[in-house]
């Protein structure tokens, strides 16, 4: 009897997960992802609709014969942006962004994704910043490392967080201002930026790849 009860939970489970909308947060994970970009049929050496500030975003081959976005760090600040990767509402969307990076002349980072307001990245007066943790800073080796970023509202005057990092936002006043802000942003961003800035770095180039969000995903 008991094994057909176990049975019987797994199935309801499963079929619980089937929407996106219900398994959000559960206490089990589902293992479904949305695909938004792996570059598989950008254009080689086009910019893949990605605008930069000294930042030079370009399709090419890494991991052969897999394509990447490739961003370098260049003078001043260095920055690229896009406003069509992700959904409005990533709240709605799914629980977790994740992504492959890896770097290459420099030691490491913790820079991540950062998603903004406005049309315009020019234009944004409130930006949401995805710091890692320094036990998951990407290091300069060029080997793909798999981020996930937690799409969740914050409460309480903090901001949601996992494992890999925190989530902070710009212009910062007060922790329950900050967490109105950021619970707007997520549920409206206009797009997302990554910084290419590294210090100290020389000839810095970053790879990205497999953005995709997850559907289904354990509480936090």
């Amino acid at each position: 009897m008991n094994k057909y009860i176990s049975i019987l939970i797994a199935l309801v489970f499963l079929y619980s997960c089937e929407n996106a909308n219900e398994c959000n947060y559960d206490k089990i994970d589902c293992g479904n992802f949305v695909y938004v970009n792996d570059h598989e049929n950008a254009v080689l050496g086009s910019n893949n609709s990605w605008t930069s500030i000294n930042g030079f975003p370009t399709v090419v081959e890494y991991t052969a014969p897999n394509k990447a976005m490739r961003f370098l760090d260049g003078t001043g600040t260095s920055v690229s942006f896009i406003s069509t990767l992700f959904p409005n509402n990533l709240v709605t969307s799914g629980c977790d962004i994740q992504y492959n990076v890896a770097l290459t002349g420099a030691t490491s980072s913790t820079n991540s994704l950062e998603i903004y307001n406005s049309t315009s990245y020019f234009t944004h007066t409130i930006k949401a910043i995805f710091v890692l943790n320094s036990s998951s800073a990407i290091t300069g080796n060029g080997i793909y490392k798999t981020i996930k970023v937690p799409i969740k509202l914050g409460a309480n005057g903090v901001l949601p967080s996992n494992e890999f990092g925190s989530w902070t936002i710009t212009p910062s006043s007060t922790p329950d201002a900050d967490v109105t802000n950021f619970n707007t942003l997520v549920q409206n961003i206009s797009g997302i930026s990554i910084s290419t800035d590294v210090a100290n770095g020389v000839n810095t180039t970053w790879y990205y790849d497999d953005f995709k969000i997850k559907t289904c995903c354990p509480d936090y």
